[in-house]
């Protein structure tokens, strides 16, 4: 009876090792965390379908397509159909000689018309309050591509964050071998006689070093994985392995025709300009707030026929409302317009401005990527030549497995060198992508490429 806790501990022990974390976490109560896609294509439409930016500013543009509704409605054709029943008491009567008195209006009065309104934009004022709507619903829009564009750049770029810390940790542990067995090495060296306790103290300090840069390197992966779990609506959700592809253009971009398309693609200078067509617009619209505003109008009625009143009746007409006596309200909302256009203005010399800028800095960080790839290409030939010497030397038994174990070591360094480099080119192709505004055609149209 003593011993029955030991064989419950053992249970227990069996158990958790035996079941899976995932289990044990379900059997606990607690809900289980999905884990992140592993290909940047999944990745990104992860974070398109769970964005909260993006949905806000997707209603933000729906939004604005109803003003464009409410725009429209504003001068088309207005019908209402009104109805009345109603009883009067006393019945006001009328003496008509040689008549029996006759009733006014009925006791009980009852009436159905329908009434239709035409306004006439003489004023061109309701042409350019629908302009401005319209204008507002394209900004809209062009703002919601803006900010699926900065999602994509920023899943790709928190992509290729995770890549290259497993890329350096892995090099990094590679470098903790090595230093392990070279402090093997010379212990044995010094057991021998061979070495003095300095050359151990050195081996003892390379390796502490060694596994503390590894530390590092793991403790900024799960950083990185954090990140990308975050920017994909998935925070706290477990990152795997990632899938290595590289995103490489054919060639380096041509900084005109970048500019160009810029211009003609960036969602960011689309918004702008549309913004400046609304301003424009309302402008039109509050210098035409202080003339007349005119309007057909017209309707038929039926009602129960009396003295003076007949069956049936239509009537049309042509109104129209001044307002000449606003205390200077017309004059500030122009003014108010004129100081939206200058500013409208000035944003999109401002934003033009900006993109060239963007997109010659990602053209010359792609330009700077690929030379460093020609380097790291060159270092990892001559670590590959390096390993296969140490191997040679160590086969004739001319060299120590210390020297087979550095020169993997450095061959591992110089392919995360090498594939550092080759993700920093796809995040500089990304970002030329957003800052030309192709990112819909590379990553969205077909996918990016995997592989």
């Amino acid at each position: 009876m003593r011993f029955h806790w030991l064989w419950g501990l053992l249970l227990v022990t069996l158990g958790a090792s035996v079941w899976p974390p995932e289990r044990l976490a379900a059997a606990a109560g607690r809900p289980e965390v999905p884990a992140a896609p592993a290909t940047l294509a999944a990745c990104i439409d992860r974070a398109l379908e769970r964005s909260p930016r993006l949905a806000l500013a997707h209603a933000a543009a729906r939004a604005a397509d109803t003003g464009v509704d409410l725009a429209r409605s504003a001068g088309g054709l207005h019908a209402a159909l009104s109805g009345e029943v109603r009883g009067t008491t006393p019945t006001p009567l009328v003496q008509i000689p040689g008549q029996e008195p006759r009733e006014v209006i009925p006791a009980l009065d009852a009436s159905l018309g329908l009434a239709i309104e035409v306004p006439l934009d003489v004023g061109r004022r309701l042409r350019s309050e629908r302009r401005a709507a319209q204008a507002g619903a394209d900004a809209a829009w062009a703002r919601y591509e803006q900010a699926r564009d900065q999602l994509v750049f920023e899943v790709v770029r928190a992509y290729y964050g995770v890549l290259q810390a497993d890329a350096f940790r892995d090099a990094t542990a590679a470098a903790v071998d090595a230093a392990e067995e070279s402090r093997r090495v010379t212990r044995a060296r010094v057991a021998a006689g061979m070495a003095n306790d300095l050359e151990s103290q050195r081996a003892d300090t390379a390796l502490a070093k060694a596994r503390e840069q590894l530390a590092l390197a793991e403790s900024r992966a799960a950083e990185a994985r954090a990140a990308l779990a975050t920017v994909i609506g998935m925070p706290g959700a477990p990152v795997g392995e990632l899938q290595i592809v590289f995103l490489e253009p054919d060639r380096i971009p041509d900084p005109e025709e970048s500019i160009a398309r810029a211009q003609a693609e960036r969602p960011e200078l689309a918004a702008a300009l549309a913004d400046l067509r609304q301003a424009a617009s309302r402008l039109r619209a509050a210098d035409a707030a202080d003339r007349p505003a005119w309007a057909l109008s017209g309707g038929v009625k039926a009602q129960r026929a009396s003295l003076i009143r007949v069956p049936f009746a239509a009537t049309i007409g042509l109104g129209f409302t001044w307002p000449f006596g606003d205390h200077g309200r017309a004059d500030a909302l122009v003014d108010q317009a004129e100081a939206s256009r200058d500013g409208a203005r000035s944003a999109v010399a401002d934003t033009a401005a900006a993109i060239e800028l963007q997109v010659q800095q990602s053209v010359l960080a792609i330009a700077d990527a690929r030379s460093r790839i020609d380097s790291a290409m060159m270092v990892r030939t001559e670590a590959e030549q390096a390993l296969a010497e140490a191997e040679a030397a160590e086969r004739r038994g001319a060299s120590l497995p210390m020297g087979t174990l550095r020169a993997r070591a450095s061959l591992a360094e110089a392919v995360a060198l090498e594939r550092a480099s080759r993700y920093a080119l796809s995040v500089a192709y990304a970002a030329w992508a957003r800052s030309t505004g192709a990112t819909a055609e590379v990553f969205l149209t077909a996918g990016p490429p995997e592989g």
